[in-house]
């Protein structure tokens, strides 16, 4: 375990009622798919690690997928990332579907029409020019019918079966023991992943088809779980630590304080309107100031 995780969970306070629920969630009394939002810098990492905790106490698969802002990862990569991770034998459909669309992909079967007759630069001479390059450009122009039909059907009609695959190699995985996926910042996923999880995963665990596996999704704003999700959707937002929480998390991460600066301390962040993440910064500034010697007013 990383010295980073190693902190955030000796200092881990407070999330009471998150950490009910993950473990309700995971003896089946609650909603299979639990949304947890609230702005950057509110603690939502750090809550990761304590759910994440959980799980390899109870000895159940957590597997984590984290979006990185401007990096657009397609689901499809996400489901591949997930299935090799539980284990490529329970996903047998599903990559045999997935390199079935890879290899369609790479045909072109193309008809070029004319109305009438058709003369491209008649009479013309190309120096220094490639046929290749040449020969695209005049196509470019053209009217092209192939194999593609509406490209906006089948891809949807990709993303449906592909998922579905999918979540049988779940249910199939999850047979050994339970899986917990955790996605982290989903918010920043192109629009298509976003529908593929919001839309067709949301859909899988409606219809029963996963199996004992759970989804814990963390995002910056509220999430967009349609009304007809709710009956397996929990969704809340994070709230603030409280004084007395940030008081403890002071103690915790070492502060020589007494009982009355730290709650002093805890209240003057807590005005500042500080998330946790500047909490952290300043904490460990002061922790800093203690060790030099610098014994600055908090």
């Amino acid at each position: 375990m990383g010295r980073t995780i190693s902190l955030r969970l000796k200092t881990f306070v407070d999330r009471k009622g998150e950490l009910a629920h993950f473990c309700d969630l995971l003896t089946g009394q609650g909603k299979p798919i639990f949304a947890i939002w609230g702005p950057e810098g509110r603690g939502k990492t750090t809550l990761m690690s304590r759910l994440r905790k959980e799980c390899h106490d109870r000895d159940i698969s957590a597997i984590q997928f984290t979006w990185q802002p401007k990096k657009k990862v397609p689901y499809t990569a996400i489901m591949s990332k997930i299935a090799k991770q539980c284990g490529r034998q329970h996903f047998s459909a599903f990559y045999e579907l997935r390199e079935k669309f890879v290899r369609q992909d790479k045909q072109l079967d193309i008809t070029l029409r004319s109305i009438g007759h058709a003369r491209v630069a008649e009479g013309a001479t190309f120096e220094g020019s490639e046929v290749n390059k040449m020969a695209g450009t005049l196509i470019e122009q053209l009217n092209i019918d192939g194999i593609f039909g509406n490209r906006e059907e089948e891809r949807i009609e990709r993303r449906l079966r592909l998922t579905a695959n999918f979540a049988e190699g779940l249910s199939e995985a999850s047979r050994e023991k339970p899986i917990v996926l955790f996605f982290d910042g989903i918010d920043e996923a192109s629009e298509e992943t976003q529908t593929w999880f919001f839309t067709d995963i949301c859909d899988a665990f409606d219809e029963d088809s996963v199996g004992n596996t759970y989804v814990v999704i963390f995002t910056s704003t509220e999430p967009p779980i349609h009304h007809d999700a709710e009956i397996y959707v929990d969704c809340r937002p994070l709230a603030r630590l409280s004084k007395e929480h940030i008081a403890e998390f002071i103690r915790l991460r070492g502060c020589d304080l007494t009982d009355t600066d730290s709650e002093y301390f805890a209240e003057e962040l807590l005005r500042s309107g500080a998330e946790m993440r500047l909490i952290d910064k300043r904490v460990k500034s002061f922790l800093e100031d203690q060790s030099s010697g610098d014994h600055a007013n908090v």
